[in-house]
This record gives C-alpha cells, sequence and structure tokens, in this order.
C-alpha cells in the first residue's frame, strides 16, 4: 500500500470509556503508514471544533503519555493520518476532509464494560450512575448501527487473531500485531502496568464480570437494561460460563 502527502486519512473513534478503545486505538495507529496527528478526548458539542484546536498533540499529562512513547510512532501536529478519539459522544459528520474517513465504533461486552465502569468509579459507588451508562451504551450502539458505522467488537478483537485481521482489512491497513497486548494505561483493576500486560495477554479483561458475579445490585442493575443483554447477545460469541450467569439470572 502507497502512501503520499495526497493520501490522508482520518480515523475517527467513537466509544464509551473503559470500553477498551484506546488499546484498539493504538493497535491500529501502530499499523498506519507515514506520520500521525492524534487528538484525544475530543468534545463534540458546539464549541467542538475549538476543542480540537486547541488540544497538544501528545500532553504531558496525558494518561497515555507512556504507552504512546512505546509505539515508536512518528506523532506531528500536521499528519498523513489523523486519529480522533470521541468518549460518550456521537458524531458521524465532522471532519477536516484530510482525506478519506473511517468512522469506528468500539462496542464492548455489557457485563464486562459494567464491571469495569463500576470499578473505574470507585466500585459502589458507579451505581449511582448506572442508568446514564445504559442509556449511553444503548443510544451510541443504536445511533451506529443507523449510520452504518464500522463498529469494532472490543472482546472478539481481544480473543480472535482472525478477527483483528478482518478489522485491518476493512480499514484498508496492511495487518500486523505489533501494537496488540500493549495496555493503554492503568486499568480500574490494576494499578500496575506490567501486571496489566499479563491481564491482556492472559485475556482476563474478557472475565471482568466474573468479580462482580455475585453481587446482587450488578445483578439486579442488568436485569433492568435487558435491551442491552440483548445487544451483546446480538453481537458477541458468549462462553458457557457467562452463558449459564445469564441464564441463572437474567431469564
Amino acid at each position: 500500500m502507497n502512501y503520499n502527502e495526497k493520501n490522508f486519512r482520518e480515523y475517527k473513534f467513537m466509544a464509551m470509556r473503559r470500553s477498551g478503545h484506546h488499546s484498539i486505538m493504538f493497535w491500529i495507529m501502530k499499523q498506519l503508514k507515514g506520520s500521525i496527528t492524534y487528538r484525544n478526548h475530543i468534545n463534540c458539542r458546539d464549541d467542538w471544533l475549538q476543542n480540537i484546536k486547541s488540544f497538544s498533540l501528545i500532553p504531558l499529562n496525558c494518561a497515555h503519555y507512556k504507552q504512546l512513547l512505546k509505539l515508536k510512532i512518528q506523532f506531528v501536529d500536521n499528519g498523513i493520518n489523523y486519529v480522533y478519539n470521541l468518549e460518550d459522544e456521537f458524531n458521524s459528520g465532522f471532519s477536516f476532509e484530510h482525506g478519506k474517513l473511517y468512522n469506528i465504533f468500539i462496542l464492548r461486552n455489557v457485563f464486562n464494560h459494567f464491571a469495569a465502569y463500576l470499578y473505574y468509579q470507585s466500585g459502589k459507588n458507579g451505581y449511582k450512575h448506572a442508568d446514564r451508562f445504559f442509556k449511553v451504551y444503548k443510544e451510541m450502539y443504536n445511533k451506529a448501527k443507523y449510520h452504518k458505522i464500522d463498529i469494532i467488537l472490543y472482546d472478539e478483537w481481544l480473543n480472535k487473531k482472525d478477527y483483528r485481521k478482518k478489522i485491518s482489512n476493512r480499514l484498508d491497513l496492511d495487518f500486523n500485531d505489533s501494537g496488540f497486548q500493549i495496555p493503554a494505561t492503568r486499568s480500574s483493576f490494576v494499578k500496575d502496568l506490567s501486571i496489566m500486560q499479563e491481564d491482556i495477554k492472559n485475556k482476563k479483561m474478557l472475565h471482568r464480570w466474573k468479580l462482580l458475579e455475585e453481587d446482587k445490585e450488578y445483578i439486579k442493575i442488568l436485569s433492568f437494561h435487558k435491551d442491552c443483554i440483548d445487544i451483546t447477545l446480538e453481537n458477541f460469541t458468549i462462553d458457557n460460563e457467562l452463558m449459564l450467569f445469564i441464564q441463572n439470572n437474567f431469564n
């Protein structure tokens, strides 16, 4: 695949926090040829244009700064590739029109995603905002479907190399896995990045729900949002252990 100054690309990622999207973003960045301009945590409300322009390239206080350095990628202000990260926002319209635009939505299995969200929100304090979590989860998914956005399933991406190859093909990339298993930052569960790397290697993110499988509040709140459970069942491969948990608690 040949790149030149006229062959610009824009990759716009839309995802909820704790969806694993940074790991997927960094994996894709590692496959891009040429320099990259990266904008993190873009606000897409009325002032979105000002926000994008005001974001520094890689702010030194960015939580992902050290991990970005590990990728050994050429980051510049005006690159051949533009990568935008929109968290808890959905905007399939904006583009700086640098070149071909790839809209990407990251979806995570709701059982693992909600568990990660709760830990990020300091355990049971996260239950106070659970309704908003499920509202955003459903709305972003439905908008991605309506706008026919390319959906990447985090759990499938983590678990299946063939699935990762298909993603690379859809995004016109020459597949390589050199950016895989690089943790984006510390986890809600793990503060040490070296332990986090082991978690990725052992695919523990596929089983975050098990940490709360006996938590009555976790089960109760999920039971109020069976539409989000249906989204998971429709999109993800469910292993026997999780399926038994679903059958015992949500049927």
